[in-house]
């Protein structure tokens, strides 16, 4: 009954009469009557202003309402949950990365939790902030590592910042032969108008994020290429494509130097940078394996 008074509640909230609420329930207008009626009856209230038009929910009926989606909420989530320890208890976990992330950072916690879990089979997928926010809601994915969530049924816990760079080719306006590295000035900046640019395509959080760093510094760039992942738009832009923005640990393991004929411009923190954390679904966390990946993995020093 409450799922179809749910249903019904929300109809009188969108439909100016019972006629319409029926129509879109799929039942009949005497079915609504008699199930508003009984439950008036129970709870001695009124749930819906009949007599106006268009009807409209009472103040108990609001409430009613909203007790009712906390409900459908709590259900859900003890749905997940139960489904979640379910798959431990065959030994499951899928951890999603960030991709710029996983070789380098993979090595360094996988061990010690496969040695504390030897029977644990760990799926491991590489994922954008953007899908990762999608999938972790619904179950696809137990834990994700990569930029901070914000999400009221996502825990996320910080585990670092890492900095970012302006990488700027030798066919840039900005390439100075002599500064292969050096922090990012307002005139660099600037300089950025008009300057062929690589980006994330698809949806990414971090490219949104620097889309607003330069909308916010007054800057219009050639979006020029747009690549899959940062590995590709910083090899690109090494190439003299254009400038992008990375990080230090992709420079790395690209193995780019000065003798790229690159420059590398520190952005500094308080105008840009990538906050990392851990995330998991809050249904998960009393799981003990999730607990238990999730401390191991903040143990681990990963800057």
């Amino acid at each position: 009954m409450n799922n179809q008074l749910h249903s019904i509640l929300i109809g009188v909230k969108k439909y100016p009469t019972i006629t319409k609420v029926a129509q879109a329930c799929f039942v009949t207008q005497p079915y609504i009557s008699r199930l508003l009626a009984q439950t008036e009856k129970h709870f001695n209230l009124k749930l819906v202003n009949r007599d106006a038009k268009p009807i409209t929910l009472t103040y108990a009926g609001e409430r009613m309402l909203t007790y009712l989606q906390k409900q459908d909420q709590m259900q859900q989530e003890m749905t997940e949950e139960l489904s979640h320890l379910a798959q431990h208890k065959f030994g499951s976990v899928t951890l999603a990365l960030n991709q710029p992330l996983s070789d380098r950072w993979l090595p360094k916690f996988l061990p010690a939790i496969s040695a504390q879990y030897p029977q644990l089979h760990i799926n491991i997928v590489e994922l954008t902030t953007s899908l990762a926010e999608q999938q972790l809601p619904s179950g696809k994915i137990d834990i994700f590592i990569g930029k901070t969530i914000f999400n009221k049924r996502i825990i996320c816990h910080e585990l670092g910042n890492v900095k970012l760079l302006l990488l700027v080719p030798s066919t840039s306006k900005l390439y100075h032969s002599n500064q292969y590295y050096r922090e990012i000035t307002a005139a660099d900046i600037q300089k950025l108008n008009s300057e062929p640019f690589i980006s994330l395509g698809g949806e990414s959080r971090f490219q949104e994020m620097v889309d607003h760093f330069l909308r916010d510094s007054g800057v219009t760039i050639e979006n020029r290429i747009e690549a899959p992942n940062s590995q590709i738009t910083t090899a690109l832009a090494a190439s003299g494509l254009g400038c992008t923005i990375t990080t230090g640990q992709i420079i790395e393991q690209l193995h780019l130097t000065n003798a790229d004929g690159i420059n590398l411009l520190e952005i500094p923190a308080d105008l840009l940078s990538l906050n990392f954390g851990i995330s998991y679904r809050k249904s998960n966390a009393t799981a003990t394996v999730i607990r238990e990946i999730v401390r191991q993995i903040q143990q681990t020093k990963l800057f």
